[in-house]
């Protein structure tokens, strides 16, 4: 019994004198006479125990996990509450950077159905009512709500959001897909008195009527970018104004105040021919190698050019921003309509060609 409780720890080294005297010994004592001393036994299980040595590292990496669970339940039950705590006000002031990009698919289909509208010009001051709940407040009506001109009358509907894009943290660039019907006269004569005062009360629609001496012409799909931005903390329509374009929402920055009077004569020159090459899908020759741009199918022809500004830069080596504004008249229909656009542009120095085309990039109105 002796051997045991020094195994067990309960003695300290040397064998007991009792241990081997004759009959009197325990059964415990008789056992292990028969096999080794007893301090064969204590060597044995030490060499044993040092054979077991990974036990010690089974502790290490049972105290480890057990470490690793208690700090995760304090990750869980502490520090996720306090950080929620403390940041959740700039969690949501974050969020609210983004500019809702559903509410401005929204409110350019809105807007795009009463821009593509038009009644002859007894018919503007109902459709500038129309538009005005969309712009930017004050904005320059000759811009953001330019008025179409000429003796037909167009109806749109249907708006398709097609495509949308944000713009920094207060703007976006969303393009729609409009149905528009155009009427041109028939022969006989044409009316000349006012339409209806504009409607107030509720927001109003501009659906202009159609007189009984106009007949219907193509209908067409026409696809119109339109720039928003806020303004007195509600998105509206930039002033740069919509631009008519089958190619990416994604804006282009104009050229700014710092400009080259002498590119931007040599880009007049061509400007016309770019547009109407870009107007019937021909890119072949006024594109950049590289560039792959859509092009429109015909719908619109340009039918002058004016205000054509070119960044400063080096004319055959730098891409140089211009920006340009187009009439444009509704093929085989007595409607134009202004526009103004951004323009990505090489080898200005010969024969200008289009790296990119499209809407300018919105920007916040001062003091907004």
């Amino acid at each position: 019994m002796t051997a045991w409780r020094r195994i067990l720890g309960f003695e300290s080294g040397g064998s007991s004198p009792s241990a081997h005297q004759g009959d009197s010994r325990s059964p415990w004592q008789t056992a292990s006479s028969g096999s080794a001393s007893t301090d064969d036994v204590f060597a044995g299980f030490a060499k044993a125990k040092r054979r077991r040595g990974g036990h010690t590292a089974w502790v290490w990496l049972r105290n480890i996990a057990i470490a690793l669970v208690v700090l995760a339940g304090i990750n869980q039950l502490v520090i996720h509450p306090l950080r929620d705590l403390f940041g959740g006000q700039e969690k949501a002031a974050s969020k609210q950077t983004t500019v809702d990009l559903a509410a401005a698919g929204g409110l350019a289909a809105g807007f795009a159905t009463d821009y593509l509208s038009y009644g002859g010009p007894e018919y503007n001051p109902q459709r500038q009512a129309a538009l005005k709940q969309w712009v930017v407040p004050g904005a320059d009506a000759a811009v953001s709500t330019a008025t179409w001109t000429g003796e037909s009358v167009l109806r749109a509907d249907s708006p398709v959001v097609e495509a949308s894009r944000a713009v920094g943290e207060h703007s976006a660039a969303i393009a729609v897909l409009v149905r528009v019907q155009a009427y041109v006269p028939n022969g006989g004569p044409t009316s000349t008195t006012s339409g209806p005062a504009p409607s107030k009360g509720a927001a109003p629609a501009f659906v202009p009527p159609v007189p009984n001496n106009y007949k219907p012409a193509a209908a067409v799909w026409l696809r119109l970018i339109v720039p928003i931005t806020t303004a007195d903390a509600r998105l509206v329509v930039a002033a740069s104004g919509p631009v008519f374009s089958a190619d990416s929402v994604v804006p282009v920055t104009g050229p700014g105040t710092d400009t080259d009077s002498a590119a931007a004569g040599r880009l007049e020159a061509s400007a016309l021919k770019i547009f109407a090459s870009y107007a019937t899908g021909d890119l072949q020759y006024i594109t950049a190698p590289g560039t792959h741009l859509a092009g429109m199918s015909g719908q619109l022809t340009p039918t002058d050019i004016s205000d054509v500004d070119v960044k400063t830069g080096i004319d055959n080596t730098d891409e140089r921003a211009a920006s340009v504004t187009v009439m444009w008249q509704l093929t085989g229909v007595d409607a134009f309509i202004e526009q103004t656009y951004g323009l990505l542009l090489s080898k200005l120095s010969t024969a200008p060609v289009l790296n990119r085309i499209g809407v300018l990039t919105p920007s916040v109105p001062e003091g907004k």
